[in-house]
């Protein structure tokens, strides 16, 4: 069990163990066991509703950007190596990118880096690096 199962497990206790102490307190044991019920059906409910709201969160702001050839999304990278620095990864194309704070450069085979994707503020989207455009400008 890992932390965040614990913390769920916790949470459905206490919330079913307050409910059913505030309603017995009312109605006795049969209010005991409709609030322990109540409880932790509404625990259950609102962790399900978070974990959707991380979902649609995800989808409005991926981790990672659409790749070069537009056909891959953020959940079809993988982790090749994580660095100091960054991680890399290469997505179902088989382009590898190196993905460092707010940047998000494609790695070339010889080693290099060229600038692919920037994070627009803390919890933008993601848009062309500005280097991007200047390098195809310049061509």
């Amino acid at each position: 069990m890992n932390l965040i199962e614990l913390i769920t497990l916790l949470s459905i206790i206490c919330a079913g163990y307050a409910c059913g102490k505030f309603i017995g307190s009312h109605f006795g044991i049969i209010g005991w066991i409709v609030g322990v019920f109540i409880g932790a059906l509404g625990a259950i409910a609102g962790w399900f509703a978070l974990w959707k709201l991380g979902d649609i969160y995800e989808k409005w702001r991926p981790f990672r950007p659409i790749c070069k050839k537009g056909k891959c999304s953020s959940d079809d990278y993988n982790l090749v190596q994580s660095l100091e620095d960054g991680a890399i990864f290469r997505c179902k194309c088989g382009t590898q990118y190196f993905r460092s704070g707010r940047r998000f450069l494609e790695l070339l085979d010889n080693g290099e880096t060229v600038a692919y994707m920037k994070r627009r503020g803390l919890f933008g989207r993601w848009e062309p690096d500005p280097d991007t455009q200047k390098r195809t400008n310049k061509q």
